[in-house]
């Protein structure tokens, strides 16, 4: 796998000197993260009997290129621990362990040029669904929530075209289903409209499929975002429908600035799903505190190089005992 890593890489420096369009000299950026935690479960007694657990949670590298003007190619290539053992019967193939190494590859076109109008997108790329990202550089706090987990995608393979200007963005896509790779029969069909400012934002983001089944699934999501130069608040709900079944669920989160390197949030989630693909019924309450122990200038802001992340988050699902678990998590990116 290491050497797979290393000639995308190749080919990615390649890119940046070999010739392009008048229009635009071909660039190459990377940037990246090392995420490393340390979490405890204060209940039930079976989790406070596991311990603590240290680790490697996630070790990423991200490449962009400019090709020429109006085409650019991403690549994020990661490294985190398998949720399966090898030697497992039942373990993923080959194809999936690279979909697992390869976060995001995808091109991006815009016919007119520069990055603003109309565009093709192509290959894999991050859901544009609700409100939590899907990387721990994006996140107020260590885990995600609910709505990630169980009710949204993370990861869409496949092609989409849309309009991207002036903080307007409205986009359809063909993909696979959710954060699978290459599977056939298993098409679904989705879009994204959305508007943003510096003040805040707001979008809807609908997927229906597989297209073949007999059931397809349904979900809509509305995420939302208000910003003031100390607060944030963020907001999502979101809807689901398969053979008869549903699932319904929404977030809040608060974030405040208590100085430039630390900021308090407080999350509060809450789904009801019956959908048989991600069953869930609960809540969860989640308090974290983020705070920058080094920085680095960038553009002429300071930007955090190392942060470090306290939670306290409790879960309340149903026909379950509540589950408390803490965590401290160090995130150094560059």
């Amino acid at each position: 796998m290491g050497r797979r890593a290393a000639t995308v890489a190749s080919l990615f420096a390649a890119v940046a000197v070999a010739p392009g369009a008048a229009s635009a000299e071909p660039t190459l950026t990377w940037s990246g993260f090392v995420d490393t935690s340390l979490v405890y479960g204060f209940a039930p007694e079976i989790a406070r009997d596991d311990g603590v657990t240290l680790g490697l949670d996630q070790a990423e590298v991200d490449l962009r290129a400019a090709v020429a003007d109006g085409l650019s190619l991403g690549v994020d290539l990661q490294l985190r621990p398998p949720a399966w053992e090898p030697g497992d019967g039942d373990g993923p193939s080959g194809l999936n362990v690279l979909d697992e190494i390869v976060e995001q590859a995808w091109a991006e076109w815009f016919p007119g040029g520069g990055d603003a109008g109309f565009f093709l997108r192509l290959g894999k790329w991050n859901a544009p669904v609700g409100f939590e990202a899907i990387d721990p550089t994006g996140l107020y706090q260590f885990s995600q929530g609910l709505l990630f987990t169980y009710a949204t995608p993370s990861n869409l393979t496949g092609f989409a075209a849309g309009y991207r200007a002036g903080g307007v963005e409205a986009q359809a896509w063909l993909t696979n289903d959710w954060d699978t790779a290459s599977t056939a029969g298993d098409a679904i069909v989705g879009g994204r409209v959305a508007y943003g400012r510096e003040k805040g934002s707001i979008g809807l983001s609908a997927t229906f499929g597989p297209v073949s089944d007999e059931s397809p699934r349904v979900m809509v999501d509305v995420d939302a975002t208000l910003r003031w130069p100390r607060f944030l608040l963020g907001a999502e709900l979101n809807f689901g429908a398969q053979a008869g079944r549903s699932s319904i669920g929404f977030l809040v989160t608060a974030n405040y600035q208590i100085s430039s390197k630390v900021s308090a949030t407080v999350r509060f989630d809450t789904l009801n799903r019956e959908i048989l693909d991600a069953p869930y019924k609960g809540k969860s309450l989640t308090a974290a505190v983020l705070a920058a122990l080094a920085s680095v200038e960038q553009g002429g802001e300071e930007v955090a190089a190392l942060s470090l992340i306290a939670e306290v988050r409790a879960d309340f699902q149903t026909g379950a005992e509540t589950a408390g678990t803490g965590a401290i998590e160090l995130l150094a990116t560059f």
